[in-house]
C-alpha cells in the first residue's frame, strides 16, 4: 500500500515514512507556514535565488514546520507537492525547476554576511570591492566594522561570483583617522 499525502485516507492506513522534495527559495512577500506558493512572474530566478509567493499556479507550500511568518526576502524551504517530482534520489528533478539554480548560492551568502557586518547592502559592498580592484580605491569606515569580516573568505567568494582573480585579499576599507 502506498501513502498518498495531500489526500484523505481511503480504507486501511498505517504509520509510514515519506520523502518530501524541498528547495531553498526566497519570499517575494510575507508568507505563513503552509501557504501554497509558486514562482512569481518577473521574480523567477534572480541574483539571490528562486523567488516565490502566493500565486494561481502553486507548486508547493511554505515549510509547514516553521513557527513564525517568513518576511519578504527571507529564505526558507519550499515543500514541493506530492507526486509532482519527476525523479527522486537525494537529488530531485521537478518541471518548475528545469532552469539551473544560480551558481554560487553559498558564495552569495558569504558576501551578504560580510555586507551585514559592514552595515551595507550586498550591492553596495560589491561596488566597493569592484572599485577597490579596478581603481585601487579605499572606502572610508571609521566604525571599523570591516575588521570583523573574514576577507579571505569574502574575496574567495567574490572571485567565484565575478569570475576574476583578485591579486590582494586586503579589505577594501580604511580608517580615515
Amino acid at each position: 500500500m502506498s501513502v498518498k499525502v495531500g489526500q484523505l485516507i481511503q480504507g486501511e492506513a498505517q504509520r509510514d515514512a515519506i520523502h518530501v522534495a524541498i528547495a531553498p527559495v526566497f519570499a517575494s512577500e510575507i508568507l505563513n507556514p503552509g501557504d501554497h506558493v509558486g514562482f512569481i512572474i518577473g521574480a523567477g530566478i534572480g541574483e539571490e535565488g528562486v523567488r516565490v509567493g502566493v500565486t494561481e499556479c502553486p507548486i508547493g507550500i511554505v515549510d509547514p514546520f516553521l513557527k513564525q511568518t517568513v518576511a519578504k526576502n527571507e529564505q526558507f524551504y519550499l515543500f514541493l507537492y506530492p507526486e509532482t517530482v519527476t525523479s527522486l534520489r537525494h537529488e530531485w528533478e521537478h518541471p518548475a525547476f528545469s532552469k539551473p539554480l544560480p551558481p554560487h548560492l553559498e558564495d552569495i551568502a558569504v558576501i551578504q554576511k560580510a555586507a551585514e557586518i559592514c552595515g551595507l547592502s550586498y550591492e553596495r559592498l560589491m561596488e566597493i570591492a569592484e572599485d577597490h580592484i579596478q581603481y585601487h580605491d579605499w572606502e572610508y569606515d571609521n566604525s571599523e566594522r570591516y575588521k570583523d569580516v573574514d576577507w579571505g573568505e569574502f574575496w574567495e567568494s567574490f572571485e567565484k561570483i565575478k569570475g576574476v582573480v583578485v591579486s590582494s585579499w586586503a579589505p577594501p576599507f580604511t580608517c580615515a583617522c
